[in-house]
């Protein structure tokens, strides 16, 4: 039955219908990357067809400056034929790079299904015995990339004829890294495969090994057919999973410093994790914790206390430079008038922050006599209040 999983049949049955959307779950986030890689690639190869992107005059490109390294649209579309290669290798890499973590995460009743046919099937296909999952899965996948509909029903993203030839490019390089290509590979494939093979040696088939060993994690069978987990070879599998998950982690934009963050919560929480790890108390008839694990975060910063007389009288550490603005064109006879409905408390504030108003500052005489007027009248009857 799940021979028929990967066939394009209108008439197929709820069982492998659910198989299918089931293990076409994990396909969505990799479509996307592969999609949008696509998108930026008709953006170069067709700019035509991309109206609100104009191109730039010679006269502007000119004047921008060499340390921002522009590269003009043109010259981008000129030299995308030459990288049209390695972009399709790029994209074969998103898909088989990602397939150990999708496998992963699928649920482990599919996984025994699957392992229990792998048991039952005839001996006479013997690469399908060992792969059943990983081809399944990898078959939907170039199923869904030879089919517009189904793209656009998983990701919402219209794609046209252009795109649509690249991803059945993409679905040929990955049919013959499975070995399910009917006819020879084209030479464009064979480039693809052979410019991933030179940059990364053996990637694909570590990769491939990755998600055989994932296809079977936790589910072991014995002569009746039942699952047996063995302890140590679950352990095992579970430092497999966890080295996998901080290789995809450091990996990231940032990796190294969200290790480091989980890495400090660890060692802040190390006596709180060994009491949870090693309670046995608080465990319901079905092997359950009762108790969410609450991890806190110590030292905190606080927020700071809003000061609006700091805030509006620094520009970061550097203080405003008030005797600068004196220099200016002022019209006084427009300024003054504007200000005439301030409020008395606002008046003195600004008053009392006006750099004329510093001790030593050095003033002309009719400057000083208004200074001192307007301090006896506002600030120094204040104080008195």
């Amino acid at each position: 039955m799940l021979l028929q999983l990967t066939a394009a049949d209108t008439s197929e049955a709820a069982v492998l219908r659910s198989l299918k959307q089931f293990i076409s779950k994990p396909m969505k986030k990799i479509l996307k990357q592969v999609i949008s890689l696509i998108l930026v690639w008709q953006a170069v190869e067709n700019p035509s067809i991309h109206h609100h992107k104009q191109i730039l005059p010679e006269s502007l490109l000119n004047k921008i400056p060499k340390e921002w390294d522009y590269i003009p649209r043109e010259i981008k579309r000129r030299e995308s034929g030459k990288s049209f290669t390695r972009l399709v290798a790029q994209a074969v890499s998103i898909v088989i790079g990602n397939t150990p973590a999708a496998i992963a995460s699928l649920p482990l009743p599919i996984k025994f299904l699957f392992n229990l046919v792998e048991k039952k099937l005839n001996k006479n296909n013997p690469d399908l015995r060992q792969t059943c999952l990983l081809w399944c899965f990898i078959m939907i996948v170039c199923q869904i990339l030879e089919d517009g509909n189904a793209i656009e029903f998983l990701t919402s993203i219209t794609i046209d004829r252009w795109s649509k030839e690249k991803l059945s490019l993409l679905s040929e390089c990955l049919q013959t890294i499975m070995g399910q290509q009917k006819r020879s590979p084209n030479q464009i494939v064979q480039k693809v495969i052979h410019c991933l093979e030179k940059e990364k040696p053996k990637w694909i088939e570590d990769q491939l090994r990755k998600a055989r060993r994932l296809c079977t994690e936790s589910a072991f069978f014995t002569d009746e057919g039942s699952v047996l987990q063995e302890k140590g070879s679950l352990v095992e599998l579970t430092e497999q999973k966890i080295s996998m998950m901080v290789l995809d982690i450091c990996h990231k934009p940032g990796g190294s410093e969200y290790l480091r963050q989980i890495y400090h919560i660890i060692q802040l929480n190390e006596d709180l994790l060994e009491k949870q790890l090693s309670s046995q108390n608080s465990l319901d008839d079905n092997g359950t914790s009762l108790k969410s694990l609450e991890l806190t975060l110590l030292d905190l910063p606080q927020p700071m206390i809003f000061n609006p007389l700091q805030v509006f009288n620094h520009i970061g550490c550097k203080h405003f430079d008030q005797s600068a603005i004196s220099e200016w064109n002022w019209d006084w006879s427009q300024l003054l008038h504007s200000n005439l409905g301030l409020s008395q408390l606002t008046f003195r504030a600004l008053l009392a922050n006006r750099w004329e108003m510093k001790a030593d500052t050095p003033l002309e005489e009719k400057e000083k006599h208004m200074i001192e007027h307007l301090q006896t009248l506002y600030l120094n009857s204040n104080k008195g209040q």
